[in-house]
C-alpha cells in the first residue's frame, strides 16, 4: 500500500500528463479503519467482496456453522469477531502458510 509521499509524487505525475481536472477519492487507510472500528456511526452492514469463489464458499460455511450451532444471530457474529481477534498472529500465519501450499500443491507447483 502506498504511502502519502509515494501517492502524493503518483497524484503530480497524472496533474502534470492532463489529468488534473478528474475527479479523486484519498482515502487514509489506517484512519478509516480505526473510526470503522469505533463505529460512532452505529453501522450495521458489514460486507467483504471475495476474490474467488472459494472464498465466498468457506466464509459462508463458517457463517452457516456459527448460525447452526448458536442459532441467535448477534451472538453468533459476536463470537465470529471474537475468534477473528483473539486468534494469535502466528496462528493466522501457519494457517495462511498452509493455504498457500495447499493452493500451489493443487496447481501442481510444489
Amino acid at each position: 500500500m502506498a504511502t502519502l509521499r509515494e501517492e502524493r509524487a503518483r497524484l503530480q505525475f497524472l496533474e502534470e500528463h492532463g489529468h488534473g481536472d478528474e475527479k479523486v477519492h484519498v482515502v487514509f487507510v489506517d484512519r478509516e479503519a480505526k473510526e470503522r472500528v469505533k463505529n460512532d456511526k452505529q453501522k450495521t452492514r458489514f460486507q467483504w467482496e471475495t476474490d474467488f469463489p472459494g472464498g465466498y464458499a468457506e466464509l459462508n460455511k463458517g457463517k452457516d456453522r456459527l448460525m447452526r450451532i448458536i442459532g441467535n444471530k448477534q451472538v453468533a457474529i459476536t463470537v465470529a469477531g471474537i475468534l477473528w481477534n483473539e486468534t494469535p498472529e502466528d496462528a493466522l500465519r501457519r494457517l495462511a502458510e498452509q493455504e498457500t501450499e495447499a493452493e500451489k500443491q493443487s496447481l501442481g507447483m510444489a
